[in-house]
């Protein structure tokens, strides 16, 4: 189907008569006519009908006029698309990331972008799920899993593995800033479902000591997980920070590196920006993800340890 023609019928549409849409496209009305009689015979249904001084759509015009409109956005779509490829730049940047990365960092990031910048649409989906989306449309991940060989990365950073605790807690009261994982385990826990990274650090890091952890409550919202830990239904486990009026405490681990120096780590997940190799616009989503970088560097919930 002739992408012209289409652009004709809907300036008729818009205009009302074949004139005005004529000096609208700026061709003249009998070249217009003609489009508009051949659109008409390909498609073999009559798309106007007169309407005093001007014209209408028939029932028919009125079913097709949507199907017009998507097909000539699509085109539009596809030559920005081809133009941004020519240049090796991109418009509109599609970050597949969780809620939790999306709540943290990415959101505040996207708010100190300017006009030159593509513009930063997120897709939110789950752990296991962010790197396959890059098979499709998706330009890059923001992704807690250690990255393949068959993607580009960066680190973004190091975010602990927080305890919250509501204001009448113990750890609260005391004022305390960390706590070892075998006091952790000890808790009422709000923890998030297997379906986390996070959910399974906390579990090989307790695994490999012999402990134990068992939740009393389970989510994967980090916001709902902090509200239960200040409503005092026991110690929330997340990497999200900064909601409620809880207090975030580290949980740290003994370093087998230093077994005996008393020397600690804290419990963190890396989160790494990856994209395709072969994306045309890898340059500027390196350079977008080193943004991201030092930005995420800014946040109150990065891990200064280790």
């Amino acid at each position: 189907m002739n992408l012209r023609r289409l652009e004709s019928f809907l300036a008729v549409v818009r205009c009302g008569t074949v004139t005005r849409a004529a000096q609208e496209l700026h061709i003249a009305q009998p070249a217009l006519s003609r489009q508009l009689k051949t659109l008409q015979r390909e498609l073999r249904v009559d798309l106007f009908e007169p309407a005093g001084a001007g014209l209408q759509l028939t029932p028919a015009g009125q079913a097709f006029l949507p199907h017009a409109r998507r097909l000539v956005q699509e085109s539009q779509r596809m030559a920005n698309a081809l133009s941004n490829i020519r240049l090796g730049s991109i418009g509109v940047l599609t970050v597949a990331a969780t809620l939790a990365s999306t709540r943290g960092f990415l959101a505040p990031f996207i708010s100190t972008t300017s006009a030159e910048d593509p513009t930063l649409v997120v897709e939110v989906a789950g752990h296991y799920e962010l790197i396959g989306l890059l098979a499709g449309n998706t330009d890059m991940a923001v992704t807690p899993e250690t990255p393949t060989l068959a993607v580009e990365s960066i680190e973004l950073g190091r975010f602990p593995i927080w305890a919250h605790v509501g204001p009448q807690h113990r750890w609260a009261v005391q004022g305390r800033s960390e706590v070892a994982i075998d006091e952790l385990a000890a808790e009422q826990l709000i923890l998030p479902t297997a379906h986390s990274v996070s959910r399974r650090m906390l579990d090989m890091s307790a695994g490999e000591r012999g402990i134990g952890v068992s939740p009393v409550h389970e989510t994967d919202d980090g916001a709902v997980i902090q509200a239960l830990a200040a409503a005092g239904r026991g110690v929330g486990v997340t990497t999200e920070f900064g909601s409620f009026d809880t207090r975030p405490v580290r949980v740290i681990l003994p370093s087998a590196a230093q077994a005996g120096s008393g020397k600690r780590i804290t419990l963190a997940l890396p989160v790494h920006a990856v994209w395709r190799p072969g994306h045309y616009a890898r340059t500027v989503i390196a350079d977008i993800a080193e943004r991201i970088r030092d930005f995420a560097h800014t946040h109150p919930a990065m891990s200064d340890a280790d």
